[in-house]
């Protein structure tokens, strides 16, 4: 904004408002560092030197000497409920613009260089006259200096800065004792009025400390600041809705449940370990925060309050309890029962993921911790596998329709269809079996190329109580084939048919040897000729049917 003439201030019209290039008595200039088309004097007046410059048409234009007409900053002290200013100018570079305070370029020139970028020095003025811009009006002074001066003058907040003062740690700890708040400030770099202010109770902190006048006596409880709390919950709503809504007394509810700080009938806590200054868990399953500041950048006071547990389900019938915890900028997720093993009834290795708690009560969210145990997780999955072993009977089908619908459904007798399509459990005529290469007494070959699964043993889950013949699968190529596939655990490559039957009942060979093939030169896949296969090398058997 331009210079308030208005205010009638002397140095505004008579100094500020001289753009005469005639120099005022002892006026000095020098150029301004980095900005060399411009000069600034001893008076604070800003000077445009005479240079040429280039013209949106391509044409030079020469611009002379001038005195820059300086800017106002105002802002508003609502404490002395008055308007400030700052005189300030503008200076170019390339074509960009640059704000610059006018006292801080003078007292850079003209008393003492200083880091310019450095805000933690203010310019005061002698006179208190801010638009008093002359080098011999100006000091450099920290920012703390700056408020104490203000402060002394009567601006600023009232109060008794000359009191003698002591710093304690949030925790407690005396630190040190200073003859007043201003030795504290220039001691500690910390603003007076917030010092001020924690000693009369309208801040926690002031630099991360607690102060009190020294004459104060001082409890225990002055290191709990009083906050400002909600009413206190008596039940976790969200949790009781996610448990399914269990009828309890909302007045008294469960341990889980329970938000009241009274600690509850037989119940008795131990610290979170690691965490023992601002968390306990109680026997009861209940998770406390303790009166304590974090050590984060702004020390903040938590005031004691249990805190809401969480469920977490598996599926409609497995769930465990858990707290998210935050401390000290870190966030930790404790389940609940691991906690109470380990506080109540025996160490171990928390980082061990291989150790479990086995939770034994009948709702797994009022917690007996005597029914909790420790198991280790193979153990756990071992026996869960015994309890998962599945009686696999016969399918009972008798015929592969999905093999014939494959084959385009081709015409045949369904009540005696070819031996491919049976899956009927019955011997076909002239049928006889062999054991498969690799899985005897698990599975067996017929030379009419049927498949069986014997009963009486165990893959994975499965036990296999009753014989079954397995479905043959279509191979759509150029020339194709059948295939079968056994249990994924037994083997997950798929078997081709004629390979095997060549193997079994016609000759023997390297059945890893991917260089020999089985030719198969029967007219359909729906009837096996075991006379019409031949083992050929992959070469030989180019132009052939192979299969």
């Amino acid at each position: 904004m331009k210079l308030p003439i208005e205010l009638g201030d002397k140095y505004i019209n008579t100094v500020l408002s001289n753009f005469s290039l005639e120099n005022l008595s002892g006026e000095k200039w020098k150029w301004i560092e980095d900005f060399e088309n411009y000069a600034i004097s001893n008076y604070g007046r800003i000077k445009s030197l005479e240079r040429w410059v280039a013209t949106p048409n391509g044409g030079m234009q020469k611009l002379s000497d001038r005195i820059l007409k300086p800017q106002a900053f105002r802002y508003f002290n609502k404490y002395l409920n008055t308007h400030f200013y700052n005189v300030r100018c503008n200076l170019c570079v390339e074509g960009k613009i640059y704000g610059k305070s006018v006292a801080r370029l003078v007292y850079y020139h003209f008393v003492e260089k200083f880091d310019m970028d450095d805000l933690s020095f203010r310019m005061s003025f002698k006179d208190d006259n801010r638009f008093n811009v002359h080098f011999s009006n100006l000091e450099k002074l920290t920012a703390n200096k700056v408020r104490s001066k203000a402060l002394n003058k009567g601006r600023g907040k009232k109060g008794n800065y000359q009191q003698t003062v002591s710093q304690y740690t949030v925790e407690g700890d005396f630190v040190a004792t200073y003859e007043n708040i201003y030795a504290a400030s220039e001691s500690l770099g910390i603003s007076p009025p917030h010092i001020l202010a924690v000693i009369n109770r309208k801040r926690t902190t002031a630099g991360k400390f607690r102060w009190f006048a020294k004459d104060y006596t001082l409890t225990k409880e002055d290191f709990i600041p009083e906050t400002k709390s909600k009413p206190e919950k008596a039940l976790n709503i969200r949790l009781w809705k996610r448990l399914g809504q269990p009828p309890i007394d909302e007045n008294n509810p469960p341990a889980c449940m329970n938000l009241l700080l009274k600690t509850l009938p037989g119940e008795s806590w131990q610290p979170l370990p690691n965490l023992e200054q601002y968390f306990e868990i109680s026997n009861k399953g209940r998770v406390k925060r303790l009166n304590s500041w974090t050590q984060n950048r702004n020390k903040t006071f938590w005031k004691e309050h249990i805190i809401s547990l969480f469920v977490h389900r598996s599926d409609s019938e497995k769930y465990f309890l858990y707290t998210k915890l935050s401390c000290n900028g870190k966030s930790y997720t404790i389940a609940i029962t691991r906690m109470l093993y380990y506080c109540f009834i025996e160490k171990f290795d928390l980082k061990n993921r291989n150790l479990v708690i086995v939770n034994g009560n009948d709702s797994q969210w009022d917690i007996d911790i005597l029914k909790l145990s420790l198991q280790s997780i193979n153990d756990i999955l071992t026996e869960r596998n015994k309890t998962k072993i599945r009686k696999i009977l016969n399918s009972k089908k008798v015929f592969n329709d999905s093999l014939w619908e494959k084959l385009n459904r081709p015409r045949i007798n369904m009540k005696n269809p070819p031996a491919i399509l049976d899956l009927s459990l019955r011997d076909l005529p002239d049928e006889y079996w062999k054991p498969l290469p690799g899985f005897g007494g698990k599975y067996v070959i017929s030379n009419k190329g049927r498949i069986k699964r014997l009963s009486g043993w165990t893959v994975g889950t499965h036990f296999y109580e009753e014989d079954q013949i397995l479905s043959l699968c279509l191979k759509k190529a150029e020339s194709p084939y059948l295939y079968f596939r056994l249990h994924a655990k037994e083997d997950i490559n798929p078997k081709v048919l004629t390979r095997i039957l060549y193997f079994c009942f016609v000759e023997e060979f390297d059945l890893n040897n991917r260089t020999l093939r089985i030719v198969n030169e029967n007219e359909s896949l729906l009837d096996i000729d075991l006379s019409k296969l031949s083992l050929r090398f992959i070469t030989n058997a180019f132009n052939k049917k192979e299969k």
